[in-house]
């Protein structure tokens, strides 16, 4: 059974009248004190200019002769570009929703969205579609607020919603055109889905406890949603697996407001993203497959205790910090840079399109580098990848308000590529040089070991005390001990170059395994010495196929 929230005059009214003046807002905050008006959907029936309009007589029938209950008129009005109708709806569990929107030939295109009562996204139906619908279940009582926004044309715009008995959800489905969103399914058909998300949290370093698992319906044209609270100083870890049956699944990550943090990236064919922030917001990721439908598996973790400077799996790695305006962000940026004692050698400012890529030429020196782009208002998510002339990717990366990159080879013109993810916006970059780095690390994978050595921290490429290269094969392994000083940490890297594929490190301490790290390019781990005591560690480096010399560097914390 559900029922809709508002005042009920005699007839049904309008969004703007039952909900004080709703339109405009995508996700309210429901008043925790609005009781029930029935234990029916609503009484009375709808207005007679719904019914002059009939523009849910139709799809209604038909969902009644498939099992639905009759139909409750949710909102009716005017709409142009940008409106929106919306009203609350009880789900239980006894039964399914029919949501459907319609409006008069004038309207184009419809979206339906559904928000849960504390605001979060429940649901998106944002295709090309002037007659959206969805079939809504649910494993637990709860309050929804259904919306329907115009994104092209004006005219009357009407919502409603019919009980759906849940062995009727397919006919009615069917018989209405509308797509079945189950309530969150089971996990028994995604096998080895412990293993899977062990090894996804492992290779993102940092240690993590988990939140919770959420079986997903998802197609190409509704994203599954599902949202984690983002605490200060820490990191969520987010994996998604598909059934059989779904395939390519692409996970857009946002904050609180809505703006585009970033993408997953792929693990084979799981999805794997990791978001670090500095304060506390609501993270929400949709996900949904490029083609067809099917289930999705969503792991959600985060770090325990400070263990978030250990996130190292830079390609995943997602930065919320709030985007401030450009002008303060480059003055703080250089702030915090020319703390470093690094030598600058570029800086300036670039737009950030959509779906297209600004390109600025610099020279960097043979050696060790690191390139910093920061975001200003209103950018919402920024990819930054540096090219060399020849056409080799020495670094990318996804974030939020930033990208840093480390950057290690002989030296020359590089290109510098960035392009917004979510909302066009000014970025600013600086380039500095540290002359003082290890020249072991002059190589092409040496960037992506510093990236993962520092994971985060703002460190300047010299803070890598010891690097040596090391000859890689298949099936062979190659070892370097390292002295923990007393109450010390000891955090180390390993870098493989294009002639090897997937390296793993681990660290040995009296022949037991003290950390492991494995990863396609680079990987890190960790291990500490109790205080008053050194600590022997072995590091043992290994890649799974080719033959190619690696990097293995480390520093003390």
């Amino acid at each position: 059974m559900f029922v809709r929230y508002g005042s009920v005059v005699g007839l049904f009214v309008s969004c703007a009248v039952a909900l004080g003046a709703c339109v405009g807002h995508p996700a309210p905050r429901p008043a925790p004190s609005a009781p029930p008006s029935s234990s029916s959907p609503l009484a009375g029936g709808p207005p007679t200019r719904a019914l002059e309009l009939g523009l849910l007589t139709r799809e209604s029938a038909m969902a009644v002769q498939a099992g639905a209950g009759a139909m409750s008129l949710l909102g009716l009005d005017v709409a142009a570009e940008g409106d929106r109708v919306g009203a609350f709806v009880r789900l239980e569990r006894e039964a399914c929703v029919l949501l459907m929107a319609r409006g008069t030939p004038s309207v184009d295109d419809v979206d339906l969205l559904v928000f849960e009562e504390d605001g979060a996204t429940a649901l998106t139906d944002e295709g090309a579609d002037p007659r959206p619908g969805v079939v809504l279940c649910t494993e637990a009582p709860r309050r929804v607020y259904v919306v329907a926004r115009v994104t092209a044309g004006r005219g009357w715009v009407a919502l409603g919603a019919q009980r759906v008995p849940r062995g009727a959800v397919d006919a009615v489905a069917k018989a209405t055109s509308a797509r079945a969103h189950p309530a969150p399914a089971s996990l028994e058909p995604f096998a080895a889905l412990d293993v899977r998300a062990r090894d996804a949290r492992r290779d993102s370093g940092g240690a993590w406890e988990e939140l919770r698992r959420v079986g997903l319906p998802v197609d190409a044209s509704i994203g599954g949603h599902v949202s984690v609270t983002l605490d200060p100083g820490r990191c969520v870890h987010v994996l998604a697996v598909p059934s059989d049956e779904t395939a390519d699944l692409d996970v857009e990550l946002r904050d609180g407001r809505g703006r585009v943090l970033g993408r997953a990236e792929p693990s084979g064919r799981d999805r794997v993203a990791v978001v670090c922030g500095s304060v506390s917001d609501e993270l929400s990721a949709t996900v949904r497959p490029r083609v067809g439908s099917g289930l999705a598996a969503i792991v959600l973790a985060r770090t325990t205790g400070d263990t978030s400077l250990d996130v190292v799996r830079a390609l995943a790695r997602i930065d919320a910090t709030p985007v401030v305006p450009a002008r303060d962000a480059a003055a703080r940026a250089s702030r915090e840079l020319s703390s470093l004692g690094l030598t600058r050698v570029g800086a300036g400012d670039a737009e950030a399109e959509l779906g297209k890529r600004s390109r600025v030429k610099l020279t960097l020196p043979a050696g060790c580098s690191r390139v910093d782009v920061v975001a200003g208002a209103p950018l919402a998510g920024l990819r930054a990848e540096v090219w060399t002339a020849a056409g080799a990717r020495l670094a990318a990366g996804e974030g939020g308000a930033g990208v840093t990159s480390h950057l290690c080879f002989a030296g020359g013109e590089v290109s510098l590529e960035v392009e917004a993810l979510g909302r066009p916006g000014p970025v600013a970059w600086f380039a500095h040089h540290d002359p003082k780095a290890l020249p072991q690390l002059a190589a092409p994978h040496g960037g992506a070991l510093l990236d993962r050595l520092f994971a985060g921290r703002a460190l300047a490429p010299r803070e890598a005390r010891e690097a040596r290269v090391v000859s890689l094969r298949e099936a062979e392994r190659s070892t370097l001990d390292v002295t923990v000083p007393a109450g010390r940490c000891l955090r180390a890297a390993a870098s493989v170059a294009r002639g090897a594929r997937g390296v793993e490190l681990r660290a040995l301490s009296r022949d037991e395994e003290v950390d492991v790290g494995r990863a396609s390019e680079a990987t890190a781990v960790r291990a500490c010495a109790e205080p008053g005591r050194a600590l022997p560690v072995s590091l043992v480096v290994t890649v799974g196929a080719g033959r190619d010399d690696g990097l293995v560097a480390w520093r003390f914390e």
